[in-house]
């Protein structure tokens, strides 16, 4: 039963993450669709699951509520290849798969642990084939990896930079292996030239550093982490405002206040998207914002706001963004408990799993927050609701993690 419950782990991270590496050129003798294969697998062994439990999960109301809300915003179906058909496809199928089966699949520690490294393991292996094609082939406007767009690099490359620090303030890894790794994918997120996932990482570090400091033998490690991580990323953006100004220029933009195209058309359709909100309680419907807002971006017409809370209020209405944030609310206000509750464990796993049920939802929240629909938020999805089933069956692992030895030799 254990190596069927990690290998649901395995096919649920492939099946969330497949966008992620999925257009790689060694796929493309794949006759099909990854994300409906894993997607397939990942639904088979939800259905084993409840067959053989006989019993929805805990939280699954949550979920339900959530999707049925947001049903508000469907209609009736048309043109089939039509941007909000798909849409609407994609949001009650993968997307709620991706929201409803770490429910069911990720109740314990052990299969959070292994869903958590496994998605570490992808930012990993995207950043140093970002670095090998950036040595081989020399400048580039803005890295990436798999043929996908630069953000997701970004944001894959970012979460294994927040999961080193969580391994390396809890004294799981050394500083040979944490300081040249994180270094490394710190700078495959700026030379992505994405802002998002670095504000989000940040934001994610200092918020989770209080709970790091309140374990004492983390305190000189986190400290250590901050000192040197400030130092070092305000040297790497001074570097690349001469050395790769096209990047270096859309770091600089922020603190300087001299947008581009990209914050102003983003400002723009935020503050437009707010103005529809408010005038249509009931949502204008699933991807038809760009039928009531104009704003394109290098001339490419934007459509949907970039920011997941906006997105859901202006197409699925009022009701659907109140439980959203309720869901989100309930999910943080618990996982701040259980970080302020760190220093009751004496074991290393139970403390680095209450801090990654923290950090991984807030990351992947302030992700969702700049960039993407709520399609291509999926790991958010997944993240939240694998802090809520980590939460609602806290009870499952006492007397068996917590019984093992946490003082093994950090590698």
């Amino acid at each position: 039963m254990d190596a069927a419950r990690q290998s649901a782990a395995v096919f649920l991270a492939l099946f969330v993450f497949a966008g992620y590496f999925k257009a790689a050129d060694f796929l493309r003798v794949v006759p099909v669709d990854l994300t409906l294969v894993f997607g397939v697998i990942t639904a088979c062994f939800c259905i084993w699951f409840l067959g053989r439990e006989r019993r929805l999960p805990p939280g699954w109301w949550a979920v339900l509520a959530l999707f049925l809300a947001m049903a508000v915003g469907l209609h009736w179906p048309g043109d089939l290849s039509s941007y909000p058909i798909q849409k609407e496809l994609r949001l009650y199928s993968l997307t709620a798969l991706s929201a409803a089966a770490p429910l069911l699949l990720l109740r314990r520690e052990r299969e959070r642990r292994l869903f958590v490294y496994l998605v570490a393991v992808l930012g990993a292996v995207m950043g140093i084939l970002a670095l090998a094609v950036l040595v081989v082939s020399g400048l580039q406007p803005r890295l990436s990896a798999f043929n996908t767009n630069p953000i997701l690099l970004a944001r894959a490359s970012g979460f294994t930079v927040l999961v080193l620090c969580l391994l390396y303030w809890l004294g799981r890894i050394r500083l040979q292996i944490f300081a040249p790794a994180s270094a490394s994918l710190l700078c495959v997120v700026l030379l992505s030239g994405t802002r998002g996932p670095l504000i989000a990482l940040l934001a994610t570090v200092c918020l989770t550093l209080p709970f790091a400091v309140a374990l004492k033998d983390a305190r000189r490690r986190v400290w250590a982490t901050v000192l040197f991580g400030v130092a070092g990323l305000g040297a790497a953006v001074v570097y690349l405002a001469t050395a790769w100004q096209s990047i270096g220029e859309r770091f600089l933009r922020l603190a300087t206040g001299e947008w581009g195209d990209t914050e102003t058309s983003r400002s723009a359709i935020w503050r437009e998207t707010a103005a529809l909100i408010a005038e249509s309680p009931l949502g204008v419907g699933w991807g038809r914002i760009s039928e009531h807002i104009q704003v394109f971006n290098d001339g490419e017409l934007l459509l949907h706001p970039h920011n997941i809370f906006l997105e859901i209020a202006a197409e699925a209405g009022w009701i659907a963004l109140v439980i959203f944030v309720v869901l989100v609310g309930v999910i943080g206000v618990a996982g701040i408990r259980s970080g302020i509750r760190v220093t009751e464990t004496s074991s290393i796993s139970s403390a680095l799993d209450r801090l990654i049920v923290f950090s991984a939802p807030a990351y992947w929240l302030g992700c969702a927050m700049f960039s993407g629909d709520v399609n291509d938020n999926r790991p958010l999805w997944a993240m939240l609701a694998m802090a809520l089933a980590a939460q609602l069956n806290s009870d499952l692992d006492k007397g068996v993690d917590a019984q093992k030895s946490d003082e093994r030799p950090a590698c």
